[in-house]
C-alpha cells in the first residue's frame, strides 16, 4: 500500500441492530481505516459498503473511532426493505406492555426542570425590577408552552392506546400475537427461530447481491476486504478480494454448535473459502489446523498476519507506576459506573483496593473463561501459591 492512490473497500453484511463497536472486529476496522487514511488521506482512498439498514451502525463506529463521517466513501443499497420498515413501525406501537420511560415524560421532565431553575432565579432575586420582569417572562413562556405540552401528551396517549390495542388483539388472535412478538423482539432473540431465520436470510441475500452489483458498477476500490466469512455474496465482487478468517471455532468445539443455524453458518463459510479470494488469518494454528488441515484450502491462498501490539502506555497518565496504576483504576471505575448501571453487583463496585483478574474477551464458552477461573483457584491454593507466585489472585489476564 505504498501507492497513495491505492483504494481499499470494506464489505459489511451485518444484520440490522447488530453493533460492532464493542467487539474486536470494530477495533480492527478502526486500525485499518486509520492506516489507509494516514497513507493517502482522501475520502476516495477507503470505502465502506453495507446494506442501507446498517448506516446507523457505521456512523456509530466512525464516531467511536473519532473518524469524520465524510472521511470515507459510503456505498449502500438504496433504501430499506419494507418488511424492516414495518417491523420498526410495529416496534414503536407494540411495546406498551414493556416497562419503559415514555418520550413525552422525558420532555415534560425537561420543561419542568427548566421552569424550576427559572423560578428559582426569579424568587431568589433581590431586585424588584428583575423580579417583575422575570415574573412577566415566566407567564408568557407558560402561555406559549402549555399548548405544546398538551399536544405532546395527546400524541403520547394515542400511541399508548394503539399499542394496547395491538396487545389485546394478540391475546385474542394468536397469529397477531406471534406477529407482534416478531416485531418487538430484538433480532438477537430470534436467532433460533426457523421462520425468522428463513425470512431474514432471504432479505439479507437479496440486499447483499444488490450491494455487490452496485459495487461492480462503480469501480470504487482496487481491492475489497471482508472481515468475516459469513457473507458468501462477497465472492461476487469483481477484482481482488481479501477475507479475514479470525478462527473457525466450531471445528474445535463442535458440541457447542449443534443447532441448525450453526450448520447454515458453516455452509456459508465453506462457500466463501472456496471462492476466488485470498485469506488472512492471525495465527499459524488457524492456517494449519482449520484452513489447510480440516477444510483443504491451498496454502498459497493464505497469509498469516499477527495482531499488532497496541501500546497502552501512551494512554496512561502519570510519571510513576503508582500514578499510572491510580489512573488505570480510575478509568475502570468510570467505565463500570457508566456501562454497568443496571447490574446491581457491579454498579457500586469500587476496584481501588480490589484484587481482580482482567479477562479482555467475550464471556463465551469457547473462550475458556471457566478454565481460567479454575487455574486461578488452583494456583492460589496453599499447595501452590508459594511455589508459583505468578498464579496469585489478580494476576491472570485473558485474551
Amino acid at each position: 500500500m505504498s501507492d497513495p492512490k491505492f483504494r481499499v473497500g470494506i464489505f459489511l453484511g451485518y444484520a440490522p441492530e447488530q453493533g460492532i463497536i464493542d467487539h474486536g472486529i470494530g477495533r480492527l476496522l478502526g486500525f485499518l481505516i486509520a492506516g489507509v487514511q494516514s497513507r493517502s488521506g482522501g475520502p476516495e482512498s477507503i470505502a465502506i459498503a453495507c446494506p442501507g439498514w446498517y448506516i446507523p451502525q457505521v456512523r456509530e463506529l466512525l464516531a467511536d473511532l473519532h473518524i469524520p463521517y465524510d472521511a470515507v466513501t459510503l456505498v449502500t443499497t438504496d433504501g430499506i426493505p419494507y418488511i424492516l420498515r414495518l417491523r420498526a413501525l410495529l416496534r414503536r406501537f407494540g411495546r406498551g406492555s414493556r416497562p419503559r420511560r415514555a418520550p413525552a415524560n422525558r420532555w415534560v421532565d425537561l420543561v419542568v426542570g427548566i421552569g424550576y431553575k427559572l423560578a428559582e432565579s426569579w424568587l431568589g432575586t433581590t431586585s424588584t425590577p428583575m423580579f417583575l420582569m422575570l415574573g412577566f417572562l415566566l407567564c408568557i413562556a407558560g402561555l406559549i408552552l402549555l399548548p405544546v405540552l398538551l399536544v405532546v401528551l395527546l400524541v403520547s396517549g394515542i400511541g399508548a392506546l394503539i399499542g394496547n390495542a395491538f396487545i389485546r388483539l394478540g391475546t385474542i388472535f394468536p397469529a397477531v400475537g406471534r406477529l407482534m412478538a416478531y416485531a418487538t423482539a430484538p433480532l438477537r432473540e430470534l436467532r433460533r427461530d426457523k421462520f425468522a431465520i428463513r425470512v431474514y436470510e432471504s432479505i439479507r441475500k437479496r440486499e447483499l447481491l444488490r450491494l455487490v452489483r452496485k459495487i461492480n458498477r462503480g469501480g470504487i476500490a482496487d481491492v475489497w476486504y471482508c472481515p468475516a466469512i459469513f457473507w458468501p455474496e462477497f465472492a461476487g465482487i469483481a477484482g481482488p478480494k481479501v477475507v479475514a478468517v479470525p478462527d473457525i471455532v466450531f471445528i474445535d468445539f463442535p458440541l457447542g454448535y449443534l443447532a441448525n443455524s450453526s450448520e447454515v453458518v458453516f455452509v456459508k463459510a465453506q462457500e466463501i473459502l472456496k471462492a476466488d479470494t485470498h485469506l488472512v488469518c492471525y495465527s499459524e494454528y488457524v492456517r494449519d489446523a482449520h484452513l489447510i488441515g480440516r477444510l483443504g484450502v491451498s496454502p498459497d491462498r493464505i497469509s498469516v498476519i499477527r495482531h499488532g501490539l497496541v501500546d497502552m502506555q501512551r494512554y496512561a497518565k502519570g510519571a510513576t507506576p503508582h500514578d499510572r496504576r491510580a489512573w488505570a483504576i480510575q478509568a475502570v471505575n468510570s467505565y463500570v459506573r457508566e456501562r454497568c448501571r443496571t447490574q446491581p453487583y457491579l454498579a457500586g463496585f469500587d476496584f481501588t483496593d480490589a484484587r481482580f483478574a482482567l479477562f479482555t474477551s467475550q464471556a463465551r464458552s469457547h473462550k475458556n473463561l471457566l478454565q481460567l477461573v479454575r487455574m486461578n483457584r488452583t494456583g492460589a491454593s496453599p499447595r501452590f501459591i508459594h511455589s508459583n507466585p505468578a498464579a496469585a489472585p489478580g494476576t491472570f489476564g485473558g485474551t
